[in-house]
């Protein structure tokens, strides 16, 4: 099996055959929707992605809760956070790479999620590019979230075409918002 180890989490790589046997698995009983869609555009594009194991995966959205929200956990992510920008612009999710490569100053690897009866996995994606590609080709009016293994920032891009930004990332969207 073709994997990394990170920190106490197991990753598990597209690379691997038990890990799509596992995700083909999952998408068949309804688990994983956003799988299969993000697979094809990596295999389309050559992006590497990973997925992080279950258990760093609810470190990391345990993390951003804590540190992002009021606590609460019905309903939607975004809906729960506290001391954020927020930019309305149905196109504003095509700039994110912009913070991802250039803006955001610890340039590492970003992790994408979904609200999680979309997709309960956690991606890995190398760089912005790779993000932007990934995001043109899967996440017409879908919701997502973007952070980095230190959870420094939580972004998010709603149905209503709002762009959040928290943590390290609330500045950057608030330049957005005022076109500086």
């Amino acid at each position: 099996m073709n994997s990394l180890w990170r920190g106490k989490g197991f990753i598990m790589s597209w690379r691997s055959d038990a890990v799509k046997i596992f995700c083909k698995k999952c998408v068949l009983e309804g688990l994983f929707k956003m799988y299969e869609e993000i697979q094809k555009v990596a295999e389309n594009w050559k992006i590497p992605i990973e997925i992080l194991s279950s258990e760093q995966a609810g470190h990391i959205k345990n993390s951003i809760y804590q540190k992002y929200t009021d606590g609460g956990t019905e309903g939607v992510l975004w809906g729960h956070l506290i001391d954020y920008s927020v930019l309305r612009d149905s196109y504003a999710w095509a700039i994110i790479d912009e913070f991802v490569d250039w803006d955001y100053k610890d340039k590492e690897e970003s992790l994408l999620f979904f609200n999680d009866e979309d997709d309960k996995n956690v991606f890995i994606i190398k760089n912005g590019r790779d993000l932007y590609k990934i995001l043109s080709e899967t996440c017409e009016n879908r919701e997502f979230y973007l952070t980095n293994f230190n959870t420094n920032y939580l972004i998010c891009f709603n149905r209503y075409g709002c762009l959040y930004g928290t943590g390290a990332a609330r500045e950057w969207v608030g330049k957005q918002f005022r076109g500086v």
